[in-house]
């Protein structure tokens, strides 16, 4: 995993910035593994709509919450797998969105929270985005959800 530094040093200064005036300013995270490019975040609207603005250079986008609530969850494990079964994707998503690049290809992508795993099969092809929401069936309060 190689954890882009410049958007982590933008993330730090924001922080900073934020904090000195009272408020902390929402920063997603964006890295990538094996060349592709992974956005997540999304805790807070501020967050949300900040990922959001970036969506459109990003093929697939992922959404995770808690069935029946509705409760948007952070800390989901999202593990993508090629048609030939080796993991081109292996991350913890830090709120309840994640956006990604991935190359042309047929995929399975399983997302997994407290002991739960989810998987849903998707196909991409060249920009056209494709929207998966992992709704969990959890016992109440058993795991952390985002505002």
């Amino acid at each position: 995993m190689t954890i882009n530094l410049r958007t982590l040093a933008h993330a730090g200064i924001a922080l900073l910035v934020g904090g000195m005036f009272g408020q902390l300013v929402a920063a997603p995270i964006q890295e990538t593994h094996a060349g592709i490019a992974v956005i997540h975040g999304g805790v807070g609207a501020e967050e949300r709509a900040a990922i959001e603005q970036t969506a459109s250079g990003y093929n697939l986008k992922l959404t995770f919450a808690r069935k029946g609530s509705g409760a948007y969850l952070f800390g989901v494990k999202v593990v993508v797998r090629n048609t030939q079964g080796r993991v081109v994707l292996d991350t913890t998503a830090s709120g309840p969105l994640m956006l990604a690049k991935l190359p042309d290809g047929a995929y399975s992508v399983a997302a997994t929270e407290q002991g739960v795993t989810l998987s849903q099969n998707i196909a991409i092809k060249g920009s056209a985005r494709r929207d998966w929401v992992f709704r969990f069936d959890l016992p109440k309060g058993a795991e952390p959800e985002a505002t």
